[in-house]
């Protein structure tokens, strides 16, 4: 067992492949591999959800208002309605 110079902690000093300049590799590339194994994932559903807005503008919807609709439901029901207040607020004092 070593010491880690940076903060006089005891590392576990496994032989060179697991410890590169003071960095814990196998550690640094498992976090890039998980890292980048999600970042596909997200761009698989990111074409998923665009081929879903796709649909429904075909099927005649408003994707723009579909978009709104569904930030809206994102938020807490309390937020939804102080949001609403502020807009019938805001278009009564310039007169809509």
């Amino acid at each position: 067992m070593a010491l880690d110079s940076l903060e006089n902690t005891p590392v576990m000093d496994d032989g060179p492949a697991s410890r590169v300049g003071g960095i814990a590799a196998d550690r640094l590339r498992s976090l890039v591999d998980r890292i980048e194994k999600l970042t596909e994932e997200r761009k698989a559903l990111s074409s998923d959800i665009k081929d879903i807005y796709a649909e429904a503008k075909s099927a005649g919807f408003d994707v723009k208002v579909l978009r709104q609709l569904i930030r809206i439901r994102q938020l807490e029901p309390a937020d939804v309605e102080e949001q609403e207040t502020l807009l019938d607020v805001y278009r009564r004092a310039i007169g809509m």
